[in-house]
């Protein structure tokens, strides 16, 4: 089985990988931007909804901060929709890779 997010330098050598090393982080950031812009949030107003910074807002959606799964709940809250992480099953026949 392949690891979920490559091994980075930073790993490597024994620190901690920055988050905007993994792809997925970065996707995350542009669902987290997409969502506020395609309700017409302003970034300002999302943040006083989210009780932070206009710059935090911006760090989490050019995927230079990471978002807890609470924070990514709230955020999705404040734009009028919810948002649940689960787990499915591969179905039998589907490529696990």
């Amino acid at each position: 089985m392949e690891p979920l997010a490559p091994e980075t330098e930073s790993q490597h050598l024994g620190g901690q990988p920055k988050f905007a090393e993994f792809p997925g982080y970065l996707a995350l950031a542009g669902w987290l931007r997409g969502l506020r812009a395609a309700v017409g949030i302003p970034v300002d107003d999302l943040a006083a909804r989210l009780g932070i910074s206009v710059t935090r807002v911006a760090e989490y959606e050019t995927g230079s901060r990471h978002p807890s799964p609470k924070l990514i709940s709230v955020w999705a809250r404040a734009c009028g929709y919810t948002w649940e992480m689960r787990f499915n099953p591969i179905k039998e026949g589907e490529s696990s890779g």
